[in-house]
């Protein structure tokens, strides 16, 4: 759980990070996966951040309705 201000702003420093890795790697993301993206815990985000030059598609992040994560 997120408690202090400046954790928040953490957190939301690394979610616009991986939107923008995201984007420079597969285009304009849909808006199911810019929600997707805004629920994830850190954890996952600092994945996503490690492993998006890995796949070939958001789905394979699980980011996508196909994937259904």
């Amino acid at each position: 759980m997120v408690n202090s201000i400046e954790e928040r702003g953490r957190v939301k420093a690394i979610r616009e990070i991986v939107h923008k890795l995201l984007e420079k790697r597969f285009g304009a993301l849909p808006t199911e996966t810019q929600d997707r993206l805004a629920t994830l815990p850190v954890k996952r985000l600092e994945e996503i951040a490690l492993s998006y030059t890995d796949v070939a598609s958001l789905t394979e992040l699980g980011l996508s309705a196909a994937s259904g994560n």
